[in-house]
């Protein structure tokens, strides 16, 4: 799907008032609508809490007012976003008040029926939406690994079919599948899911809550990773925002050093909590009694720790 000049140009002038006119207002925003959470994933203790008095429309609707002009990438995730019985109506507010909005991203473990996001894709033409499935393996593995049952794994089976047949029909939809390394099955899901597998590496974090699990990521295999990515990745929207992220993740790797930081990428849980991802979700504000840009402690520089699966969108920094 072609991107309009004129948001191209918006894009361009965005980049610039963040890079160099010290604009905190990200141009890719990350949204919770919820941190409950059906799975059970090794590296993360997210579903580990019962989240309540989660975030309300409204402030999702302030939100997005406030950024209507700055917003390009809106970034879904959880917890499992399609626990959120508001998720839809978030949806519908950001691409009706998001002025700019080119791709809008959703992360999940696919085990909740997802037919009525396809209503929101077709009623939107301009906009493109990506699904981003997490599987790491074959099926009897997944369920082994990530704590589901027979019927979640059939509503994923499913929610699969779904994916690949809207994928043929609309130019505004793609999906992708998100495997967490180490797997013994990365053939399995290349053969299966050929162009929309990538690798993912767990990382700890304050947004994860899981300072207690070591992690070990090994340098060399992550910019092997990283290079492999690189070639491999498709040629579209979401394939070029991640190309040049991926571009510059790898030379500051590379470079093992502190780089600037700017706030291209922020984060809002479902308690207006505000994360940036470039550094490992680490707690830079709190929108819960008001949003203001304008208070966020954000660095001046940080230094690259090991990849996260989030942690592969860089964009641009």
């Amino acid at each position: 799907m072609e991107i309009p000049i004129s948001k191209i140009l918006s894009l361009t002038k965005k980049i610039i008032k963040i890079r160099f006119l010290g604009d905190k207002k990200p141009l890719k925003l990350g949204i919770t609508p919820t941190l409950n959470c059906n799975a059970r994933c090794e590296f993360c203790n997210i579903w580990k809490y019962h989240h309540k008095n989660e975030l309300s429309v409204d402030f999702y609707k302030q939100l997005f007012k406030t950024l209507k002009n700055d917003v390009f990438w809106l970034h879904i995730t959880g917890g499992e976003p399609f626990l959120s019985k508001e998720l839809y109506k978030i949806l519908e507010l950001a691409t009706k008040e998001l002025k700019f909005l080119i791709l809008v991203n959703i992360n999940t473990n696919g085990t909740i029926p997802l037919d009525n996001l396809f209503k929101i894709v077709k009623s939107n033409p301009k906009i493109n939406f990506v699904l981003s499935f997490s599987l790491d393996g074959d099926f009897e593995f997944h369920k082994k690994r990530k704590g589901f049952n027979d019927k979640q794994i059939e509503i994923l089976k499913k929610n699969l079919m779904l994916a690949k047949r809207f994928n043929s029909e609309l130019r505004n939809f793609d999906y992708e599948i998100a495997y967490l390394l180490p797997t013994p099955h990365k053939e399995f899901i290349k053969k299966n899911f050929k162009n929309h597998a990538y690798a993912c590496f767990s990382s700890n974090s304050e947004y994860y809550h899981n300072s207690d699990i070591k992690i070990n990521n090994d340098l060399r295999k992550l910019i092997e990773h990283i290079n492999n990515e690189i070639r491999n990745l498709p040629y579209s929207v979401m394939g070029f925002a991640k190309r040049i992220s991926l571009i510059y993740t790898r030379k500051a790797y590379l470079k093992k050093q502190e780089i600037r930081y700017f706030p291209f990428y922020l984060i809002v849980d479902s308690h207006g909590k505000v994360y940036s991802d470039i550094y490992n979700y680490k707690l830079v504000g709190d929108f819960s009694r008001g949003i203001d840009f304008s208070k966020l402690k954000l660095p001046k520089k940080v230094k690259l720790s090991p990849l996260s699966c989030d942690n592969l969108f860089y964009f641009l920094h």
